[in-house]
């Protein structure tokens, strides 16, 4: 799979996660290898790799031409994927966010939102299309347990712009 210096087929541990961009055939997953990788759906060929975590990626999610991926290293990485579609060898990382304090266990969309949960019980809400944090809270009492999935809905009212 194409990384900088070296070509290297599969992750070197377990998939945790993954997205399919239905659009483009591509299956894209994360893994305890701290990489994320792109595949193409029809024939299994490893397309490319992300690197950048410095710890387990635990989430991926795909919102326009941007894959959002959440580590045990508590950042939210994005990254372009219009640059796989062209295969373009640039650095594909756009930005990082690192507001977390703790490992990120997982991440949701909701509508035009991204709402991500850390080991520590602090959910957080970022508006993905405008790439800001929107709001945070703590979930738990501090040392009392962990967040390792959320849930959130959408209604179609929100994205109108209406509040319910």
């Amino acid at each position: 799979c194409p990384i900088r210096g070296r070509e290297k087929e599969g992750h070197e541990h377990w998939v945790t996660c993954a997205a399919l961009d239905a659009k483009f055939g591509v299956v894209y997953s994360g893994s305890l290898d701290r990489s994320v990788k792109a595949w193409d759906a029809y024939n299994g060929e490893c397309l490319r790799t992300y690197v950048g975590h410095t710890d387990w990626v635990n989430g991926v999610h795909l919102f326009d031409d941007t894959l959002f991926s959440v580590s045990d290293d508590g950042h939210v990485r994005l990254w372009r994927i219009a640059t796989l579609m062209d295969h373009n060898d640039t650095d594909d990382q756009i930005d990082v966010w690192e507001e977390h304090t703790s490992a990120i266990r997982g991440v949701v969309p909701c509508g035009q939102r991204l709402v991500t949960a850390d080991a520590s019980g602090t959910v957080k809400c970022w508006q993905m299309n405008d790439v800001i944090q929107m709001g945070s809270l703590s979930s738990v009492q501090s040392g009392v347990g962990v967040v390792t999935c959320v849930s959130a809905p959408y209604w179609e009212n929100e994205a109108e712009g209406k509040m319910v």
